[in-house]
């Protein structure tokens, strides 16, 4: 429709420069090479329209894939650093909470630097 409605403001505006031609040399030639001229204008337009039109909605396709790509980013690192992170925050509780043989604390405390070097991994 904004294609449309340029390319006819386009013509108009060159038909209207051909009168005045015609009027100025006071033959019909003018008439005719600005109505040419006023076509060619007009069909270049049309074509350079259409070509931003694309170029816009393939902008705004890579935009998508974008804003996709980064969702599916945050969701798998959200993922990927709340699972080593649960395991440090519980084997933490669980030691400040229970008292446990000196075995057990250091299978915990184990465990607990297993996943904060996890967590360091993945930053």
């Amino acid at each position: 429709m904004v294609v449309a409605a340029a390319a006819f403001v386009a013509f108009a505006m060159a038909a209207a420069f051909a009168v005045l031609m015609a009027f100025a040399m006071a033959t019909a030639f003018p008439v005719l090479m600005a109505l040419a001229v006023a076509t060619a204008f007009t069909v270049f337009m049309v074509l350079l329209l259409r070509h931003e039109a694309r170029r816009a909605n393939e902008a705004a396709e890579l935009a998508e894939q974008h804003a996709a790509a980064k969702t599916r980013f945050l969701a798998m690192m959200s993922h990927e650093l709340r699972t080593p992170l649960n395991a440090v925050i519980g084997f933490a509780e669980f030691l400040a909470k229970e008292k446990h043989d000196e075995r057990r604390r250091r299978e915990y405390i184990s465990g607990i630097i297993l996943s904060a070097n996890a967590i360091l991994e993945l930053i």
